[in-house]
């Protein structure tokens, strides 16, 4: 959670100047001329400027561009903000928000695309038309003390609506006891995979006996999954050796509409994946795309295209807005493109 925006909002300008000279800035800020147009060595170019995001989305925790609406985003504000999706478009103007009915926001963490179908179904279908409805990540846990969290799914509603239809509800829980997790996507046969952030679990004095060492890990739920039906999340594959600093934990994934290509970003990295046989390979050296040079207040979300288009979103911070901006990255810069 951010402060609320008014308060930030009424911060003025200098202050952030001189802040940013003692503390080593913010850098540029959204839409500067200065702003870096390459990345890692130009696996990653900016596709026009940064934007800021309208002063109601101050925390934008996942994003994914719209299927059925050429131009908008669908993104939400994290822990205890209202439950609905905001429609921005690429300058980070509200076009829409849209209610979702009958569920809280206890901790909404990314959205995604899936099955509007039972998941596992129809696959001889492509996932690019089969995944055409949005799931929400309602799985924040940041006392990893939740024993049950949820997906929620809608199908994908019109700007101007004021509610999406009535969501369904898939409850799960972690083999291994409650995790805190921020990163949702689909592979290509329907399974959904939860990335856990990669917090200490037992990291307080006091604290009930250890869970694990907080290593970022890769969940996967089965198939199918029927609403109001529990499921467990297994543990499929680590991807950290040990739990990582702070700025290193995964704040976000995203799959492309083919649901080949997927993509994890921490609050300064972003990495691409493919899936071979059961195992998430990443297809870029070391931690992949440095993302410090945007300068993002707190990168939280991510899509990715088949192409190797990315938009990423952040939260505001304490003296500047969210953001959307959008890449164009070549994963073949890592020699294995697939």
């Amino acid at each position: 959670m951010t402060l609320p925006v008014i308060l930030r909002r009424s911060l003025l300008l200098p202050a952030f100047a001189l802040l940013a000279a003692a503390c080593g800035g913010a850098g540029p800020g959204p839409g500067e001329p200065d702003a870096p147009s390459e990345l890692s060595g130009g696996v990653c170019r900016l596709q026009g400027p940064m934007a800021t995001l309208d002063a109601r989305i101050d925390e934008s925790s996942g994003i994914v561009r719209s299927r059925l609406h050429p131009g908008l985003y669908w993104t939400h504000n994290d822990s205890g903000g209202r439950p609905e999706l905001f429609a921005v478009d690429r300058e980070g103007r509200l076009m829409g928000r849209v209610t979702v009915p009958g569920v809280t926001n206890r901790d909404w963490e990314d959205v995604a695309y899936g099955p509007c179908g039972t998941p596992g179904e129809a696959l001889d279908t492509p996932a690019a038309e089969r995944h055409r409805c949005l799931w929400i990540g309602e799985f924040g846990d940041n006392r990893q003390v939740r024993d049950t969290v949820f997906l929620y799914r809608v199908p994908e509603p019109h700007p101007d609506d004021q509610v999406t239809a009535t969501p369904d509800i898939f409850p799960f829980v972690y083999a291994d006891g409650p995790r805190d997790a921020e990163a949702l996507f689909f592979d290509e046969l329907d399974r959904a995979w939860v990335i856990s952030k990669g917090r200490p679990i037992n990291d307080r004095p006091g604290t009930e006996p250890d869970r694990g060492d907080g290593r970022i890990t890769a969940y996967r739920l089965p198939v199918p999954l029927l609403p109001g039906i529990p499921s467990v999340a297994e543990p499929v594959q680590t991807l950290s050796g040990s739990p990582p600093p702070r700025d290193l934990r995964v704040t976000a994934g995203a799959s492309s509409p083919s649901g080949r290509l997927m993509a994890l970003r921490t609050y300064v990295d972003l990495q691409f994946y493919r899936l071979e046989g059961d195992t998430l390979s990443a297809l870029l050296d070391g931690r992949g795309v440095g993302l410090r040079p945007l300068r993002e207040p707190q990168g939280e979300g991510i899509d990715v295209e088949d192409d190797g288009s990315v938009v990423l979103s952040s939260e505001g911070g304490l003296l500047s807005p969210g953001t959307l901006v959008e890449l164009r990255c070549d994963p073949e810069a890592g020699g294995r493109w697939p």
